[in-house]
């Protein structure tokens, strides 16, 4: 049986202590809390108003149904690209889909009102 001599100098544990350099060929200390790793892409979008773009789209589309929802899916798709540019959503290219396939839409409901309008005028000039 071995016993310590209680002349002893202690042992040193410096090298267990953070912020305290340890002793030639002891590893390094821990930090002292463990720091959460960074994000592959970047920091993380807002999508608090990702709803915008996505409606924007939905109801622009809608307009082969409904006809007339192009008109929400411009006005929604401006404010979702707007949103997009402050930075609370992170949706930018749904927004300008709708708002682009709402003015396509746009064009095409000028156009057919025009064309309504001349069959209309054509038709009234040929029965005269």
């Amino acid at each position: 049986m071995t016993q310590e001599d209680p002349w002893a100098t202690p042992p040193n544990n410096t090298a267990n202590t953070p912020g305290t350099t340890p002793p030639y060929g002891a590893p390094p200390s821990p930090p002292p809390y463990a720091q959460a790793p960074p994000s592959y892409f970047g920091a993380a979008a807002n999508t608090q108003k990702d709803w915008m773009g996505i409606t924007a789209l939905v109801l622009s589309l809608a307009t082969f149904v409904t006809g007339i929802t192009w008109i929400g899916g411009i006005i929604l798709g401006h404010m979702g690209m707007a949103a997009a540019a402050r930075g609370e959503a992170s949706n930018r290219g749904v927004a300008l889909a709708g708002a682009v396939i709402g003015w396509v839409f746009a064009g095409l409901a000028i156009l057919a009102i025009v064309a309504l309008v001349l069959f209309f005028f054509v038709a009234s000039v040929s029965l005269n």
